[in-house]
């Protein structure tokens, strides 16, 4: 089902103080034109005051588009992204889980 998450091979211990989880939203995307607009979302998580949300990196592909983000309560993180009007608006296409940076076994978190 989340077979990008099984490419994922940055496994790195947390510091104290640093976010534990890192959380994958994997959208499908069928054009240039939408995987931009997609690609937009990156400012929303930069800057939508979900506490305790770093947003690591975007990673594309022919057909998908992954943003990679850290958090200490993946859970309550991604229950507070998936309300923000642009993501719902795209929830159709989303794929999402998260897993213990120093386990990366995923989780699935949406759809449910």
């Amino acid at each position: 089902m989340l077979s990008i998450f099984d490419r994922f091979g940055r496994s790195t211990p947390s510091k104290p103080g640093e976010p534990t989880h890192v959380i994958a939203l994997k959208w499908s995307v069928n054009s240039r034109a939408e995987r931009d607009e997609i690609l937009e979302l990156e400012q929303w998580f930069r800057t939508c005051g979900v506490a305790d949300l770093a947003v690591d990196s975007v990673e594309t592909g022919a057909r998908e588009l992954v943003f990679w983000l850290h958090s200490c309560d993946p859970k309550r993180a991604f229950k507070e992204l998936i309300k923000l009007p642009p993501i719902a608006a795209r929830s159709a296409s989303l794929q999402a889980g998260y897993a213990d940076r120093t386990k990366l076994r995923f989780t699935a978190l949406w759809p449910k």
